[in-house]
């Protein structure tokens, strides 16, 4: 069951973004465990570049299409009964001159609410400016890799 909406074409200086909604269900993102669920919640935020073994040195300079934004927003809405435990560890930000990556998670009544921003502040990145790059997508990949608990009361 797929419902999306185009907020803004981004076409006139007044809305000058591409804004999209969507709702949509995803499976095998919630595992029981016990009375608990555990929810792979950092996966909702987006799968992340993994920059592993020798494509973590670089001596070629990084040219991307355009500088750019991105951003999530995701809400889950807590079965009654249960309450959330491990939101913290979806908590990050940091920011350098090519990128920047901030994730937050909480809740409001039964509500969970995750957001991320990645930014890329840059279409051209020398590669001197590769480690800074490295930092950002470590971070985002390790929120990626987070997982909360719904824990039964």
């Amino acid at each position: 069951n797929l419902e999306y909406s185009i907020e803004s074409h981004g076409l006139t200086q007044q809305n000058p973004n591409y804004q999209a909604a969507m709702k949509y269900s995803i499976e095998g993102l919630v595992k029981k465990a016990g009375n608990n669920y555990i929810l792979d919640a950092g996966k909702l935020l987006g799968s992340q570049l993994e920059i592993e073994g020798y494509e973590r040195q670089r001596t070629v300079d990084v040219y991307m299409p355009f500088a750019r934004t991105i951003e999530r927003e995701i809400r889950i809405n807590i079965p009654s009964g249960y309450k959330i435990e491990g939101i913290e560890a979806l908590n990050q930000n940091i920011s350098n001159n090519s990128m920047s990556y901030m994730s937050s998670a909480h809740t409001e009544g039964n509500v969970l609410t995750l957001k991320s921003t990645k930014v890329y502040k840059n279409n051209f990145e020398k590669a001197a400016n590769w480690a800074q790059i490295l930092e950002v997508t470590d971070v985002s990949n390790n929120v990626y890799a987070k997982s909360i608990m719904l824990k039964k009361l």
